[in-house]
């Protein structure tokens, strides 16, 4: 009972070793074509931002990675909503578009669960000041919509 103990471990440890050595390969994004970097955005070839975060998700997914979470910040805008959601939405338009696109186009996409969402609603009326330029929105702690 033991030694099966023990050779369960050595798998364990083998497949972290695997896991982590195949990480360099899938962040090297040298292969991928020009019309994949036109699709997700030009911001897609620098680590971090969304629409790479998009891309890398397309790739674990060819890669058998089966739960994948990408996370965008920047949301929690209690003020000046029209400044922080334009570029907010930027990101996040053409990274999702560009994903679901690119797993449609390789036959992915039948086999991928997409799911899109935020951790909670907003309340119907402004907080701060209503201008035009300043208005936010607080959190609705009874609304989580996910």
């Amino acid at each position: 009972m033991e030694s099966l103990t023990i050779l369960s471990r050595i798998k364990q440890h083998e497949m972290a070793y695997r896991i982590q050595a195949s990480v360099p390969e899938l962040m090297d994004l040298s292969g991928e074509s020009d019309a994949t970097f036109r699709l997700y955005g030009e911001e897609a070839s620098q680590p971090g931002t969304f629409a790479a975060c998009c891309l890398n998700a397309r790739r674990l997914d060819e890669r058998g990675v089966r739960n994948i979470q990408i996370f965008h910040r920047g949301w929690d805008a209690h003020g000046a909503l029209p400044k922080e959601h334009g570029s907010q939405c930027k990101d996040v338009d053409q990274g999702c578009a560009a994903l679901i696109k690119d797993l449609k186009q390789r036959g992915m996409l039948d086999e991928s669960l997409v799911i899109w969402g935020g951790e909670f609603g907003r309340t119907a009326y402004c907080q701060g000041d209503l201008t035009k330029q300043d208005y936010g929105r607080d959190h609705h702690p009874r609304c989580f919509t996910v």
